[in-house]
């Protein structure tokens, strides 16, 4: 019976929880990176200088504080468009719809909240709002998984990861594939949903990309699945990783009193359970109460105490309304088999033929979301490709510009090296066609007055001459003398001028 009970469970119980530390993972990657103050009141996140991107995250957080977790600002929807128009918000009209849309939520109407999303998705598009469109995606297919709608939550689901691929938010893509896996645990493709969870527990464990704290929400759902799949030991260890990073989350002593039921109904610790399960149901929102009293009328079966099993379970069928749902499948079931074991054959068989029906019902959903699963596996394939391939396209122009910094470099070289050889050789040729100057000094415009004034030297020495023609040749020596000065000091400068 355990086992049969057990298999596939709704996880709508971890709507409220999901969504609010899913915008504290937003803050954290989107918000943070900005280097902005956070601020909790409306006047200063309209007058603030941020930019519009990090004010629409901003006042997404504030709004869910204030009109999904919160029912005190009800009656203050005109002043808050007064606000928005004031201060001129980009997308105020939008942000009106998106409180309304919460409060709707909170109020269980759901039909209503679907309504108003596509009314506002149509805007979005039209009016170009990125990061509003994707939040109304995003709550379109959380409305959907409520009503039991998961082939068309997967739907709008895609279209959210679209928009946040164009965004290039990490924060944003994290957001869909919790919400993904969600939907796949729902239905009872776990190995699936773990594959959502495993990447994304891959990212928030990085620390560039997210502070530990927001770890708690990854563990949790995985916490949740290895229950269901029967693994005390993988639940016990991310029960402990909850409870370590998840301080100081919203409504997280619910959450961990809720892991704490599921490892005593694992250890067959019933009765200590039920104690557990009925504090958790005197508390708390519509959305815990059906997966708690299901666990509820599961132990009670399980202790014997048929009757309030039976309750129980009527209470869920009375409580669950849209679609065909996996809970209300479990609650015939119980219903049938305890009629049965009372001997009440024809209540027996009317249950569960309602379980049949029921489960086939489920069965189509379950189908059409499995192919549909395959389309996704698509996305994240071409995902993968378009980021290898910008990774690619990234390198490729990084060595282009290597290779062109490189040749420029050796053209560089090469230049300044031809310049200096040709500097070098013309210094060679300046410095022969120097010498071979000097030397033709030397050798004709010098030697030519050494020669005369050794012939008067000559002259004066071998012949007795006259007085008169001494001086005559004491003349010539002079005028040689300082003819061969002259030279000589030529010679000079052009040495001078060689060296």
């Amino acid at each position: 019976m355990h086992t049969d009970f057990q298999g596939v469970i709704n996880l709508t119980n971890m709507r409220s929880f999901m969504l609010l530390l899913i915008f504290v993972i937003l803050m954290k990657l989107g918000v943070k990176a900005q280097a902005q103050n956070h601020t909790d009141t409306l006047s200063a996140i309209l007058k603030s200088k941020s930019d519009n991107l990090v004010r629409h995250k901003q006042l997404t957080t504030l709004f869910y504080k204030r009109f999904l977790l919160s029912s005190a600002y009800d009656q203050k929807l005109k002043a808050l468009d007064d606000s928005l128009k004031k201060y001129k918000t980009n997308g105020s009209a939008a942000f009106g719809l998106l409180a309304k849309i919460f409060i709707l939520r909170r109020m269980d109407n759901l039909k209503a909240a679907e309504i108003e999303l596509l009314y506002a998705i149509e805007m979005a598009q039209r009016k170009q709002q990125k990061y509003l469109l994707y939040q109304f995606y995003l709550n379109l297919a959380y409305v959907q998984t409520d009503q039991n709608n998961a082939l068309a939550a997967i739907h709008n689901y895609r279209q959210a990861k679209k928009t946040a691929d164009e965004l290039s938010d990490l924060g944003l893509l994290l957001s869909v594939d919790i919400g993904i896996a969600d939907i796949f645990s729902n239905i009872g493709l776990y190995q699936q949903a773990l594959i959502y969870l495993n990447e994304a527990q891959h990212q928030v464990e990085d620390p560039v990309n997210i502070e530990l704290s927001s770890r708690a929400i990854i563990y949790l759902n995985k916490a949740e699945i290895f229950f269901k799949l029967g693994k005390p030991d993988s639940l016990r260890h991310y029960q402990k990783l909850t409870r370590k990073y998840g301080t100081g989350s919203y409504d997280i002593e619910r959450y961990l009193k809720r892991l704490d039921y599921y490892t005593l109904i694992l250890s067959h610790h019933h009765r200590q359970a039920i104690v557990l399960i009925k504090e958790l149901l005197l508390t708390g929102k519509r959305y815990y109460k059906n997966v708690d009293r299901w666990y509820l009328a599961q132990s009670l079966y399980e202790v014997k105490e048929l009757d309030s099993a039976v309750l129980e379970a009527h209470k869920i069928l009375i409580e669950e309304k849209n679609g065909p749902s996996p809970m209300r499948l479990n609650a015939y079931k119980l219903i049938a088999t305890v009629a049965e074991e009372q001997n009440q054959h024809i209540k027996a068989e009317r249950y569960f033929k309602l379980a049949l029906a029921e489960s086939e019902g489920f069965t189509i959903n379950m189908r059409s979301v499995d192919l549909l699963s395959t389309e996704l596996r698509q996305d994240r394939l071409d995902a993968a490709y378009q980021a290898q391939y910008l990774v690619f396209h990234k390198e490729r122009i990084i060595l282009f510009y290597s290779i062109a910094v490189t040749s420029l470099i050796i053209l560089i070289i090469y230049l300044f090296y031809r310049n200096v050889k040709q500097k070098s050789k013309y210094q060679q040729l300046l410095h022969e066609t120097r010498s071979q100057e000097i030397a033709f000094i030397n050798s004709h415009q010098v030697r030519k007055p050494l020669a005369n004034i050794l012939a008067i030297c000559r002259l004066l020495i071998d012949y007795e001459n006259t007085v008169e023609e001494n001086n005559s040749y004491y003349e010539v020596l002079d005028q040689q003398v300082q003819e061969m000065d002259q030279k000589l000091r030529e010679v000079e400068m052009k040495l001078r001028e060689h060296n």
